[in-house]
């Protein structure tokens, strides 16, 4: 099953490359994301209650990318505010909506991140 990100939010958010790449001779990867504007609104979270403000985010599989996304969020969220991480399948047949995970954004931890990472549908819901 191929699965897309997207963020969605309660408040605009500007775009975002954050994606690093180191190469040397005795290690290469890659960490970070890219956030963009999703014109028009996916398919794929029509019916899935998604914030109205929706990005399609592009996240590298790196436990570095972590810290990178909630600086990212820090500094473009307020008080008050909420954002969500959306695994979803690309195809349209479900048969249960995805799981929902909360919490505050400074409880996010990597375990929670990597969920993103597996083979379910989820939300994670994030309170600034």
């Amino acid at each position: 099953m191929r699965f897309v990100y997207y963020l969605s939010t309660d408040h605009s958010m500007p775009p975002e490359d954050c994606r690093l790449a180191w190469n040397t001779p005795i290690r290469q990867g890659s960490f970070g994301f890219l956030l963009e504007e999703a014109e028009p609104y996916p398919t794929e979270l029509i019916g899935l209650h998604a914030l109205p403000d929706v990005y399609r985010l592009e996240l590298l599989k790196n436990p570095e990318t972590l810290p990178v996304l909630k600086a990212y969020l820090e500094e473009n969220m307020a008080p008050g505010t909420q954002v969500q991480l959306w695994q979803v399948a690309t195809n349209r047949h479900r048969s249960r909506r995805p799981c929902l995970y909360r919490g505050k954004l400074s409880e996010l931890s990597g375990d929670t991140f990597q969920l993103l990472f597996g083979s379910e549908e989820l939300c994670i819901q994030i309170e600034y």
